[in-house]
């Protein structure tokens, strides 16, 4: 199994209605590299694993 972290090419953010404040933040830093995928509704946990918290629509 694979284990995920955030990292240079992965971010999750909590966001559950609209996104949160460093999304453009993150969405500029994956765009100045070699990208990358932001997870929404999901948190890291002090651990470093994930909790979907899920997204309200």
């Amino acid at each position: 199994m694979t284990e995920l972290r955030e990292g240079n090419e992965l971010e999750c953010k909590k966001s559950k209605k609209d996104l949160p404040k460093d999304f453009w933040e993150t969405y500029s830093a994956f765009a100045n590299t070699n990208g990358g995928t932001v997870l929404l509704g999901v948190e890291e946990l002090g651990d470093g694993t994930f909790q979907a918290v899920g997204v309200t629509m």
